[in-house]
């Protein structure tokens, strides 16, 4: 009976050490997941600039792109416009020589 016991404890002793060891081992694993996690954090904040200074380039092209498009735009309309005026300058010339040679037409 003594030697169940003493085996009983040396099996309880040696159980014990596995758990200290693999709670040791799970330990060291998180504390090594948690400095991975730090320096992850800190690559990021580094990238901050970079990644704002991209966003902020991208949306300036996209504003200029737009600019311009607008610019296309209204340079057409203007032309238009400038085309229907010279139309009806001409229209108008026409007419009032028409009148000042033919008074009757009015």
């Amino acid at each position: 009976m003594k030697n169940i016991l003493e085996a009983l404890l040396l099996t309880e002793k040696a159980a014990q050490e596995q758990v200290a060891t693999a709670r040791q081992q799970a330990d060291s694993l998180i504390q090594q997941a948690k400095d991975e996690v730090q320096r992850a954090e800190q690559r990021f904040a580094l990238r901050i600039p970079e990644i704002h200074d991209a966003y902020v380039d991208k949306a300036r092209q996209q504003a200029k792109m737009h600019i311009a498009e607008l610019e296309r735009h209204y340079d057409e309309r203007r032309d238009e416009l400038v085309k229907m005026a010279e139309a009806r300058h001409q229209e108008t010339l026409l007419k009032a020589a028409a009148i000042i040679l033919d008074p009757q037409q009015l």
